[in-house]
């Protein structure tokens, strides 16, 4: 099971989400993986720290160019987490996502 978070560096609200996501995945230890993708490749990585500084330093990977998955995956707004079930399907898709709506997501996907 995967949990995607599709951000960019100034956007107001994704901070608080990246935090909302930390704390999912501090909730849900390991079932889930949990990775973060940047929307605006073109970033400096000093840019991507200071926003992962500010969002409290999650344990979560980042891809520095989430661009093509984004487009694949048809998301449309910064702040999109995604929750993807064992066999890759789409569970649960939401904007600025609270902690409960993640882990409820990742333990119907469980169930």
């Amino acid at each position: 099971m995967t949990v995607a978070y599709f951000f960019a560096p100034g956007c107001s609200t994704c901070v608080p989400a990246t935090k909302q996501l930390a704390q999912a995945q501090q909730q849900t230890g390991q079932q889930a993986r949990f990775v973060a993708l940047n929307l605006i490749p073109e970033v400096p990585t000093s840019s991507l720290r200071s926003f992962l500084r500010s969002a409290g330093n999650p344990q979560v990977p980042v891809v520095a160019n989430g661009v093509p998955l984004a487009q694949a995956q048809q998301v449309t707004a910064l702040g999109t987490t995604v929750v993807y079930g064992p066999d890759g399907q789409e569970i649960f898709r939401g904007v600025d996502a609270g902690t409960d709506a993640i882990t409820t997501a990742i333990q119907k996907a469980r169930s």
